[in-house]
């Protein structure tokens, strides 16, 4: 699965990934690998991601749009 984080100008995080939790505005919520398509609000908070077993964290200062889609995970900040 890959986690693709940009803003309007420059890509912020481009990475492979097992699983990734992200702030959702109705409340948090994970992907895992062939999840069906979706498209979510997402609040500031932590983005999780698990890179071959490592827990990584992308801090989100503002609120964001999130797609699922053919195991590609794209955050898009505001």
């Amino acid at each position: 699965m890959k986690l693709n984080i940009l803003t309007f100008d420059k890509e912020m995080l481009n990475v492979s990934t097992d699983k990734v939790t992200l702030p959702g505005k109705e409340g948090e919520f994970t992907v895992l690998p062939s999840h069906a398509k979706l498209i979510a609000r997402l609040k500031k908070g932590e983005i999780v991601y698990v890179q071959g077993g490592d827990r990584r964290i992308f801090n989100l200062e503002s609120g964001a749009m999130a797609e699922v889609k053919d195991d590609m995970i794209t955050v898009l900040i505001s």
